[in-house]
């Protein structure tokens, strides 16, 4: 399908989807080049998209993510430390997504 992101001057990000996708199963894949894209800004701008596309009214929205990132600190080790795949997939479910598919 069709979509957009446009960064502006000073760092924000915009998404946009370009066509309708109201009570369709859609499917985001997460695909993200290592060399020319920094992980976290990669993120937001994946919950970004997925928030748009919710706005859009789809019957179920599944993220498809190929390599989970951050999962290398999937348990605490030491008191006081968070587990930062669980705040991602939490903040993908916040944003909209109904399921995950991972590897």
């Amino acid at each position: 399908g069709l979509c957009s992101f446009k960064v502006f001057e000073n760092g924000e990000i915009n998404a946009k989807v370009g066509e309708t996708v109201a009570n369709h199963d859609v499917f985001v894949l997460y695909a993200r080049d290592d060399e020319n894209c920094e992980l976290n800004f990669s993120l937001v701008q994946l919950l970004f998209f997925v928030a748009a596309v919710r706005s859009e009214s789809p019957h179920r929205l599944t993220v498809i993510l190929p390599c989970l990132d951050y999962s290398r600190q999937d348990r605490r080790l030491h008191a006081g430390q968070g587990i930062p795949p669980q705040l991602l997939l939490r903040l993908l479910k916040g944003a909209g997504a109904d399921r995950f598919l991972t590897q």
